[in-house]
């Protein structure tokens, strides 16, 4: 996985804003297509939640737009990559609301781990012991 450097959003997304008033539909169509291979290569980095939210998935929105009238199989696409960014989104929420229950699963899970070495140790130790009860004396 790759990390989006966080300039490169803002300037697809300000691209995106203006192609959707681009009065050119020759020029509208060649900026979609080259926005849509952007977008498509950079669904696949690492996107922090702030510019997921505030330039992704709106550039993607207005790409959708302009694709809705230009090459509706490729809108079809990008509907599909805002729902995937919202769900991407969403499941960071879910797991940082649940960050706090499974650092305490962890901490209890180190406590267990570390008994369950311990009486293992013990084990293994009397069991040495009891070898050396039965050997035979030379």
């Amino acid at each position: 996985m790759c990390y989006c450097p966080p300039v490169v959003l803002p300037h697809l997304h300000k691209l995106a804003l203006g192609n959707n008033s681009q009065a050119n539909e020759n020029k509208r169509m060649d900026i979609s297509m080259q926005l849509f291979e952007a977008y498509s290569a950079l669904s696949c980095c690492f996107i922090s939640e702030e510019l997921m939210l505030s330039h992704f998935l709106p550039g993607l929105r207005c790409l959708r737009a302009d694709m809705e009238q230009l090459s509706p199989e490729h809108e079809v696409i990008l509907s599909s990559m805002i729902k995937e960014g919202e769900l991407k989104v969403e499941n960071r929420a879910i797991g940082e609301a649940q960050g706090g229950v499974s650092i305490a699963a962890s901490i209890v899970g180190e406590d267990a781990k570390t008994k369950f070495l311990s009486k293992m140790g013990q084990l293994t130790t009397s069991s040495a012991m009891l070898a050396n009860v039965f050997q035979r004396k030379k």
